[in-house]
């Protein structure tokens, strides 16, 4: 069923009617709950927190003996709060909370590489939202200083921190 298929059947309701067919969703819907609860009580920082306990979860995930967080995992959960529409500073300082926690876990460990090109995509598409909404200013600082903190490792250099400099690099050569 299409949006303006809802539309058309519901623009005869009248305001009880509406309030009904709400109550009845909110009832029936988790998604919808979480909606109508954050519209009715909007505390964007409850909702940071809440949503920062499985992106932890998830982005220090330990299987056969290393960490592997699942990206795509990740980036539902991050959909899921950007569905609520708690504003740009607070999406963006989820996604930069993605980045500083997965860098944390990389400066004393290795993921796969294909699981570094997922973090390195998501490193982008960071900095790709952080610049038209003029957040840059605020979340460089913080990103630098957790991939300055990154470790390399005994024989080779850290493959995500350079990876992520070198993504850095790249975007700031385009700003200027």
């Amino acid at each position: 069923m299409s949006k303006t298929t809802v539309k058309k059947a519901i623009a005869d309701f009248d305001a009880a009617q509406l309030r009904e067919l709400l109550l009845d969703v909110y009832g029936k819907s988790k998604e919808a709950k979480e909606l109508l609860d954050f519209f009715a009580n909007p505390d964007v920082t409850a909702k940071l927190e809440e949503y920062k306990k499985p992106l932890s979860k998830e982005i220090h995930r330990y299987a056969r003996r290393a960490h592997r967080p699942r990206i795509p995992k990740i980036r539902a959960i991050l959909k899921k709060f950007t569905v609520i529409e708690p504003g740009d500073e607070a999406i963006a300082e989820l996604m930069v909370y993605i980045i500083t926690e997965l860098c944390t876990v990389a400066a004393n460990d290795w993921f796969k590489d294909s699981t570094n090109e997922a973090i390195n995509k998501f490193f982008v598409e960071t900095l790709a939202y952080l610049k038209p909404r003029m957040l840059l200013d605020e979340y460089l600082p913080r990103i630098t200083k957790v991939l300055n903190g990154m470790n390399d490792f005994k024989y080779y250099k850290n493959p995500l921190r350079e990876t992520l400099l070198d993504s850095l690099y790249r975007f700031q050569l385009e700003l200027h």
